[in-house]
């Protein structure tokens, strides 16, 4: 006769109780998970600052993400990576294929949260970007952003080819001579006029913006 207090039988329960508890979770995270949704995008720009009196701030060359909550609830951003594509590079004797987008300056705190409808920006150098990954990938390799958040839901921005960051390097060259030859803005080449000017991080930009991955 088995009874309550024999070692198999409270095995057996403690074993139905944790299949119990582990079904009803993944049934939950799956719920939470379908409530969650963030759009991620990127946009490669040029961004300058102008003081009155004084004159324009060089250019700089960098790529800025930004993610909209449109899911149903606010969720708490973990951390921002650079995912390669189907590559693995060494990095400080390390084979990976992700690259941490750190703020040394500690400008946003992680986890950041997000209420339901508000819009999270950064930006990135892309010198800074450059300088990390150097020759160790070829030009038409592909990375993108991924936007993790503290349940483990990863969000994914479009991909983009490594050599756009070279070609944002030059268009930054091109408009800096501009301005060191003293011409105005309304006079950029065409490469710089491509779309409209925008307020970003207290300067303005020019932009291009890819937006195809929820």
């Amino acid at each position: 006769m088995v009874t309550w207090d024999d070692p198999r039988v409270i095995v057996a329960i403690y074993a139905a109780i944790v299949g119990s508890l582990s079904l009803g979770w993944n049934i939950i995270n799956h719920i939470v998970n379908k409530s969650r949704k963030l759009k991620v995008i990127y946009k490669h720009q040029q961004v300058f600052n102008h003081i009155m009196g004084v004159g324009f701030s060089p250019f700089t060359a960098i790529l800025s993400i930004e993610a909209t909550n449109f899911g149903n609830e606010g969720l708490h951003i973990k951390d921002i990576i650079i995912k390669l594509y189907n590559k693995k590079i060494k990095l400080m004797g390390i084979k990976t294929s992700e690259l941490a987008c750190c703020d040394p300056a500690g400008r946003i705190k992680y986890p950041y949260f997000l209420s339901k409808g508000e819009v999270f920006k950064d930006i990135i150098s892309v010198r800074d970007i450059l300088k990390n990954i150097d020759d160790k990938l070829l030009p038409d390799d592909k990375m993108y952003f991924v936007i993790q958040d503290t349940l483990g839901k990863k969000y994914k921005s479009s991909k983009f080819r490594y050599r756009i960051l070279f070609e944002e390097l030059a268009k930054e060259k091109e408009a800096n001579e501009l301005l060191n030859n003293g011409r105005s803005l309304p006079h950029a080449p065409a490469s710089l006029r491509r779309s409209s000017v925008t307020s970003i991080s207290g300067g303005q930009s020019l932009r291009n913006t890819h937006q195809d991955i929820k």
